[in-house]
């Protein structure tokens, strides 16, 4: 079997065996806490990702298996972003540097259509269930962190189409079971996702056909966090990432595009004025707020299936460094990449430092081409923050440091040592 890390999660998942990478705990783990502190203690010591087997239900019934921090960093191999670059299909040791000119360079490649196959090709129809006998309260997913409100889905793919099928959207998804066969999750209309969503709303109708898809091609979950260049799409962008085009089928319940190679899928409608209590759920930066619920629109399951003994990725958000970072950041950092290099500005690398919890960008220059720009520094700070701060990619950023070429960015020492001793607030006279 040929390995194609970023096209099959479960190649992927035997990438991180065949890299020591990878730890099977099959003592009985509870779900509520016990699993999301294991989880936390992966991310802190970069352990091996944790593949939990024996997960405590009410019914002890484990229909599939949970794989915890599969984008956190890691000390068994000699790069701790072999995970990131398993998921683009790279080999394990390319750097982070490297990832991220891999990626700004596919921003720039020609387009790679994704190719439709029968829905005989998708590899989750092999069981299914349906209809009353649905029961999401049976299902194995857990209380990550002391404060949440319930159970979360937190490493989906949600899958949505326009009213007209002329575009889609695929973003990463957190999804708490609310009941039977409801989840509540986010609908934010300022992102695509809700853009999507509420031009059926604008048509008058209320109801959005769904696809959740887990254990999905890891290119596609990359693909997902990235913002997507203008007319393209989550799907086309994945096969520019592969180099070929990803294989899609459309199904039977929701009618939408899926990848033909996922662990499971859960289809439905999601209902934009069947609003239901979601949240308190903790957050990327390390904080959960007590604060009461949020309304959010409600999903309704209409149909699950699965592979035979299907392993489903799991996230944990809180302190760096986890997925909320690596893929998130990572994400961020090649946007901002891409548009200073666009403007013509010599950027020679931009990143996120993780322990900022994603909230500064370093953006280094080539300072032999900055200098025959001949600007200073205040006029060079204003252009670098109007491209960076209009972009929807970085409205979380709160803070945007320019380094010369002599500091590592990706080093964070080498980044607090720089802001430290170059930076000084101007002392106004009195």
């Amino acid at each position: 079997m040929s390995t194609n890390t970023g096209l099959h999660f479960r190649h992927f998942v035997q990438a991180l065996k065949k890299n020591n990478d990878l730890i099977e705990i099959a003592q009985q783990v509870d779900l509520v806490h016990e699993l999301g502190a294991i989880m936390r203690k992966c991310y802190t010591e970069k352990a091996p990702a944790p593949l939990f087997t024996n997960l405590k239900t009410r019914t002890n019934k484990n229909f599939f298996n949970l794989l915890g921090c599969p984008a956190g960093l890691t000390s068994r191999t000699k790069n701790e972003h072999s995970r990131l670059a398993l998921h683009l299909n790279l080999p394990s040791e390319t750097s982070i540097g490297e990832i991220q000119h891999t990626l700004a360079k596919v921003i720039k490649n020609k387009k790679v259509q994704p190719m439709v196959v029968d829905i005989s090709e998708a590899t989750f129809t092999k069981n299914t269930v349906v209809g009353d006998d649905i029961d999401l309260i049976e299902f194995p997913a857990p209380v990550l962190h002391p404060g949440d409100s319930g159970k979360y889905l937190t490493a989906g793919l949600l899958c949505l189409e326009t009213p007209d099928r002329s575009s889609s959207n695929w973003s990463l998804s957190r999804s708490m079971i609310f009941d039977k066969n409801r989840i509540t999750g986010m609908v934010s209309k300022p992102q695509q996702m809700g853009k999507v969503a509420y031009q059926w709303k604008d048509q008058g109708m209320n109801k959005v056909p769904f696809a959740l898809c887990l254990g999905a091609p890891p290119a596609a979950v990359f693909s997902a966090s990235m913002s997507i260049p203008e007319n393209g799409s989550e799907m086309e962008f994945t096969g520019r990432i592969l180099g070929q085009s990803l294989p899609l089928v459309r199904t039977d319940v929701s009618g939408l595009l899926v990848p033909a190679d996922c662990e499971m899928v859960i289809e439905g409608m999601l209902n934009l004025d069947d609003l239901n209590d979601e949240g308190p759920f903790s957050d990327p930066f390390g904080y959960c707020f007590q604060q009461s619920p949020i309304k959010r629109p409600t999903y309704t399951v209409d149909s699950v299936s699965y592979k035979d003994d299907p392993v489903l990725p799991t996230y944990s958000p809180g302190l760096c460094t986890d997925e909320s970072h690596t893929l998130l950041g990572v994400s961020i950092s090649v946007t901002a990449l891409t548009a200073l290099q666009d403007a013509g500005l010599p950027v020679v690398d931009v990143f996120m430092p993780y322990e900022s919890q994603g909230s500064w960008l370093a953006v280094k220059f080539d300072m032999k081409k900055l200098r025959k720009m001949n600007i200073d520094e205040k006029e060079l700070s204003n252009v670098v923050g109007d491209i960076l701060f209009d972009l929807d990619a970085c409205s979380l950023t709160s803070e945007v440091i320019l380094f010369s070429d002599d500091i590592d960015i990706f080093n964070f020492k080498d980044v607090i040592w720089g802001y430290t001793t170059r930076h000084a607030p101007v002392r106004l006279k009195s």
